[in-house]
């Protein structure tokens, strides 16, 4: 039976690429997918072909489709929020569910495909998971409900009660099944993506608001046809674009405060470094002077520790200079390979010391594509991550067996893209994941503090963003965030592309 599975697994790692590296997100995406085909092949067959094709099936779906037009990324960026919610429901509520399983499915297939731009994984992923959630809602409302929704019946009480169960159902089935790919995706707990996306007071109270307009639009339809639904676009465009202004507020908000800290971050990190370089100039001006004595002893050991003295003095000489540039120096942006830039990166790493044993494992998607940063400050944040995450599993106690470090990248949406640094060390408690940025804050014995903060001030200056995520005895993963585009180059021609080596 194990045999089995790993075959299956191996097999469906050939198909998807992208998740050959986390088989239980596979089989869970697989699983999703061929369940809501099943329910689509299902209720065509008890449908029938004709009944689905009627014009006004038909009117329904372009109404559909015209609302997945109208979708933003949840607070998190993790996933996306769709403002069809109050098509969907009504679609649900109207239509018998054979019918309304098929226009809710394939509206949102072809929204995330064509639309949204997402690739064929992802979209069929969309397609099962809307199949599933409007199979399961409609056929709760028709048992407590099982006449079609009327307008009359919203004067009574008769609807209200199997509504609010439905949209409930649908709410939660939906959301749900989404945090289920999200959580394995970025191995976190269920509930904690579902809260960080779903469960947040604004868009609890955004969702309640879109059900409560779909009996409203129910009775427009009734009135006056498909006239009245298209009447409430303008509600739902009002509802997408305050939702839309208030996750901007609070990214806004939240990276003013980081760069204030950085800012006055930046003062006292040139002022240390200024100071550091003079003290290293006396102290380089005594070695030099030590190693002329040393020529004419003609010790040889001390000769040999002066040298690692230079060395040293040269280390703490980079450092300031590093310290100092990246407070002072802005973005240069190239257009680059995302892809083979971190090929790139990885290769250069491999014969670095601290790295012997470590496996450096790429998981790079094809549609991660080109973006524009400065690849001298992107290349040091990646190396900086890279090279934390094998000394974290180093120093771990008890160490890690098989230390492996897995690179990733992909797109978010059509602006964006993700690229992710994870290992398989002990992880970090959550009482340190909140400071791990801050200046002058370290877990190293020998660490000076700088490093992940200068890699948040570098995508900060990118208009970017750069997260944790943890769990203790799971290991660490930590999450760039990059525009494809910097307003710097938006108007101009970039650069040619890196050309980089390909991965051994």
């Amino acid at each position: 039976m194990a045999e089995g599975t790993a075959a299956t697994t191996t097999w469906l790692g050939r198909v998807l690429p992208e998740y050959a590296g986390k088989p239980r997100l596979m089989i869970y995406v697989v699983a999703v997918v061929m369940c809501g085909i099943g329910t689509l092949a299902l209720s065509g067959g008890l449908a029938g072909a004709r009944e689905l094709l009627e014009w006004g099936l038909l009117a329904w779906f372009a109404a559909n489709l015209l609302s997945e037009f109208l979708w933003l990324e949840a607070e998190s960026g993790e996933a996306t929020d769709s403002m069809a919610t109050t098509m969907n429901l009504g679609v649900i509520l109207l239509l018998d569910p054979t019918q309304a399983i098929w226009i809710i499915a394939l509206s949102v297939f072809i929204a995330t495909r064509f639309i949204q731009k997402r690739d064929w994984v992802k979209s069929l992923f969309g397609l099962g998971q809307m199949a599933i959630t409007g199979g399961i809602s409609a056929h709760v409302f028709r048992l407590l409900h099982p006449d079609p929704v009327l307008s009359s019946a919203f004067g009574t009480t008769q609807s209200v009660g199997p509504t609010v169960v439905c949209a409930s159902v649908s709410f939660l089935t939906n959301t749900f099944l989404v945090a289920g790919a999200v959580a394995l995706q970025t191995e976190s707990g269920l509930w904690s993506v579902w809260r960080a996306n779903w469960g947040t007071r604004n868009n609890i109270v955004s969702s309640v608001a879109l059900f409560s307009l779909t009996p409203l639009m129910i009775i427009a339809f009734s009135s006056l046809g498909f006239s009245g639904v298209l009447l409430f676009f303008l509600p739902l465009l009002i509802v997408k674009n305050q939702n839309r202004d208030y996750i901007q507020l609070k990214r806004m908000t939240e990276e003013k405060v980081q760069r204030e800290k950085l800012v006055e971050a930046g003062r006292i990190a040139r002022a240390i470094g200024h100071e550091i370089r003079n003290f290293l100039g006396v102290i380089l001006g005594r070695v030099q002077l030590m190693d002329r004595h040393v020529e004419r002893m003609g010790d040889d050991k001390l000769r040999s520790d002066l040298r690692q003295i230079r060395e040293q003095i040269d280390n703490l000489a980079d450092l300031s200079k590093q310290i100092m540039e990246s407070t002072e120096r802005g973005v240069r942006p190239q257009s680059t390979d995302v892809n083979r830039f971190l090929l790139h990166q990885v290769e250069m790493l491999r014969p670095y010391p601290t790295l012997e044993g470590v496996e450096i494992v790429p998981e790079l998607s094809p549609d991660a594509g080109m973006a524009e940063f400065d690849r001298a400050q992107i290349r040091q944040v990646v190396v900086n991550l890279i090279k934390n995450a094998a000394e974290a599993m180093r120093d771990a106690d008890p160490r890690v067996d098989a230390p492996v470090v897995t690179v990733r990248s992909f797109a978010l949406g059509r602006d964006r893209v993700r690229i992710e640094v994870e290992d398989n060390g002990p992880g970090i408690p959550p009482s340190l994941q909140e400071k791990v940025f801050d200046l002058l804050f370290t877990t190293k014995k020998y660490g000076h503090g700088f490093g992940l903060a200068t890699c948040r001030a570098i995508l900060l200056k990118h208009l970017g963003r750069i997260d944790l995520r943890s769990a203790p005895g799971s290991g660490a993963t930590f999450v760039l965030e990059l525009p494809r585009a910097h307003p710097e180059t938006q108007n101009g021609s970039a650069e040619p592309t890196v050309v980089t080596r390909g991965a051994a």
